[in-house]
């Protein structure tokens, strides 16, 4: 048998790893993937979501290109960023050195955890980077993944996450694909529309519905018709917990011109979070802006993804 001084420890571990967990916001971030040859290619984790830039000399995120010629352009288009620089995103983003950057590779459940002053913090000019010379607006600030220390399989970093603090805030092995099934029938399995629902029921047609059931919960996938040109307008999701037929989450998904609708393969679903409540996503695609992480949860807003969108 343990100790009840073991056991004390054991405890206040635990306490401690929640009380973490509490007190580090949860930001999750892209892991990005970007060509700089032919050969050679990077994972990039970028930052500049939570970094707040100055324009004051002393505070810049990267160094004044104005005295250098148009020939350096090359040089800069993706560099280390040291001292002072270094310090400046450390304090600015509110880390330190002994933060850790842990990646989550969900699809096959691979959690990699990497010490901050492990990683070179660099800046990469974006896609939609200005002329020279570039200003500090122009890059994404993040860190480089050293990829040698990293499984990647076929696309599998387009289904990763990544957390930046003292605590892994990831639950591993709890997270799975959506395997839609067509219902046989546009019936809707729950009949009565929900209160946040029913100012839309009579704007759309019923269509298609899909269902699929896991972890005690059954998701319900519902196809949306404009009255005007029957054409697909927007997509309800509804969560309901099996026992008791009581709708646990509902979302309306709509296209704009900044998010189209994602295929019906690219969801996901399960306990992504630790202390959190189970999560959906992979519904839409964002143009403009980043997506978003939905908590099966009538009190836990929607968390979004930092994917650094410069379009």
């Amino acid at each position: 048998m343990r100790s009840a001084k073991t056991v004390t420890w054991l405890l206040v571990l635990v306490l401690g790893q929640i009380w973490g967990l509490a007190a580090q916001d949860l930001r999750i971030f892209d892991l990005q993937q970007y060509e700089i040859d032919s050969a050679q290619y990077i994972l990039f984790v970028s930052l500049s979501d939570i970094y707040p830039l100055s324009e004051h000399p002393d505070s810049l995120a990267t160094p004044y290109l104005g005295n250098y010629p148009f020939e350096a352009a090359d040089q800069f288009s993706y560099f280390a960023l040291d001292s002072p620089f270094r310090s400046r995103f450390l304090r600015a983003t509110a880390l330190s050195e002994n933060d850790k950057l842990f990646v989550y590779d969900y699809q096959n459940d691979l959690l990699y955890t990497f010490s901050l002053k492990s990683l070179k913090l660099k800046a990469l000019l974006n896609p939609y980077g200005d002329d020279w010379p570039y200003a500090q607006f122009d890059y994404m600030i993040g860190f480089e993944l050293p990829a040698a220390s990293i499984q990647t399989k076929s696309n599998s970093m387009l289904h990763a996450f990544a957390s930046v603090g003292k605590v892994n805030p990831f639950e591993r092995g709890q997270v799975k694909p959506v395997v839609w099934q067509k219902a046989a029938s546009t019936t809707q399995p729950i009949s009565p529309a929900t209160t946040s629902f029913a100012p839309h029921a009579k704007t759309y047609t019923l269509a298609e519905t899909y269902t699929f059931e896991a972890g005690g919960m059954q998701y319900v996938l519902q196809n949306l018709l404009s009255h005007a040109d029957q054409s697909l307008a927007a997509k309800r999701l509804l969560v309901i917990a099996l026992d008791t037929k009581t709708v646990l989450y509902e979302k309306l998904y709509r296209e704009s011109e900044s998010e189209s609708f994602a295929s019906l393969e690219e969801q996901w679903t399960g306990k992504l979070f630790k202390n959190k409540p189970p999560v959906v996503f992979g519904f839409q695609y964002a143009s403009f802006g980043c997506p978003y992480i939905n908590f099966i949860s009538s009190t836990d807003p929607d968390l979004r993804i930092h994917c650094d969108n410069r379009h």
